[in-house]
């Protein structure tokens, strides 16, 4: 199955930007989502990986947008791209979480490799995300006791079956304890 291209959101009150910038992402390889609004950009029914958000748009602030963005369509990236550009601007975009910053007009080239990296990042960020979610599953489900302990023994994480193993209530009573202690040495040396 070939994996589904970047969805792109494009929000910018300017008509002819939108419509020149969703030809050029499509023909890129992206699948453009073109709004005029802030509304319009977080009523999208689409899963959105990047949003290219306009600083200055009619119905709400570019950064108000971007904090909107990030909890509709949590895990996404966001790129500003303003035609007043500042220091102060950049700094608070990159502060409220914006993955990059552009001046109007822009090298296209460098906002397409921009918005690859981002799409990038997202990708591995859910990866991440998924693998941590299957080994937590893995480990809180067990049927077999898991702990992991420092070189002196102090018990860092245990899972449920061993704190059920051992007796104890919770993990908390059980990290009270060192490995060490009688009754619990293994076999081997811990260092």
């Amino acid at each position: 199955m070939e994996p589904r291209p970047l969805h792109v959101l494009l929000v910018d009150d300017d008509p002819n930007l939108l419509a020149t910038m969703g030809d050029i992402l499509k023909a890129k390889g992206f699948e453009p989502f073109p709004v005029r609004t802030a509304g319009a950009a977080l009523a999208q029914p689409a899963d959105i990986d990047v949003a290219l958000i306009d600083l200055h748009l009619e119905d709400m602030p570019g950064l108000e947008l971007l904090h909107g963005i990030r909890t509709r369509f949590p895990g996404s990236e966001c790129i500003l791209l303003t035609g007043h550009a500042s220091q102060d601007s950049a700094i608070d975009a990159i502060n409220a979480g914006a993955f990059s910053y552009f001046q109007k007009p822009c090298d296209i080239d460098q906002l397409v490799l921009y918005i690859q990296r981002a799409g990038e990042k997202r990708a591995a960020v859910l990866a991440l995300r998924e693998s941590e979610e299957r080994f937590r599953s893995l480990y809180e489900n067990s049927p077999v006791g898991i702990y992991r302990t420092t070189q002196d023994g102090q018990i860092l994480m245990a899972n449920p079956v061993l704190v059920r193993m051992l007796g104890f209530d919770s993990f908390e009573q059980l990290e009270q304890r060192k490995m060490v202690q009688v009754g619990y040495e293994p076999d081997y040396p811990r260092s």
